[in-house]
């Protein structure tokens, strides 16, 4: 038995139902439910998704911590608590300025330098709409690159700046997740 399916039991049996009740919340036929039970197939995204949703657990939970019970009855929460006590890293790293934690359904992004911190800073305080032209710039500024570094002049005014803000869209890429920009 797998670490999924073996969590697949735990939530169905948390909210005391039938394997046959569970197929039919999940939309998918009975024998399919079945297998990714016994562990003999794997559930897809979005079959993990609704788990994930019921059990009220994050997916990186789902797939990588075993489950019981006592864990059911205290559900993730989807903002941070001011006080972490013993946060249990689940994935992420520091180098890629995300972590998961257990307990947590979002990603907590850190800043690996004052810069990062700075540019993160200013980005909240920007517009709606000045937030969406900084993504849009930036998105030209990626497709457009090469054309930008094949000018004849490389210390002109115009590839300076698409040079500045392609380390701004660099420093800003890992944050970008729908947690953060709500």
């Amino acid at each position: 038995m797998t670490l999924l399916s073996e969590n697949l039991r735990a939530i169905r049996k948390y909210h005391q139902c039938t394997q046959k009740a569970m197929a039919q919340v999940l939309g998918i036929g009975f024998r399919s439910y079945v297998r990714y039970e016994a562990g003999e197939r794997d559930a897809p995204p979005s079959a993990l998704i609704q788990i994930a949703h019921l059990g009220s657990v994050s997916l990186d939970r789902l797939l990588t911590t075993h489950l019981n019970a006592k864990d059911l009855d205290f559900p993730d929460s989807k903002t941070p608590p001011e006080i972490l006590k013993k946060p249990q890293i689940i994935n992420g790293s520091l180098s890629a300025g995300r972590l998961s934690l257990k307990g947590l359904r979002a990603d907590i992004y850190l800043c690996r330098n004052d810069k990062e911190s700075e540019v993160l800073n200013k980005f909240r305080g920007l517009s709606p709409s000045e937030k969406e032209k900084t993504f849009q710039d930036g998105e030209w500024l990626i497709k457009n690159r090469n054309k930008l570094q094949k000018q004849s002049n490389p210390q002109s005014r115009k590839i300076l700046k698409a040079e500045r803000l392609n380390q701004l869209k660099e420093i800003v890429r890992p944050l970008q997740s729908k947690y953060l920009f709500k």
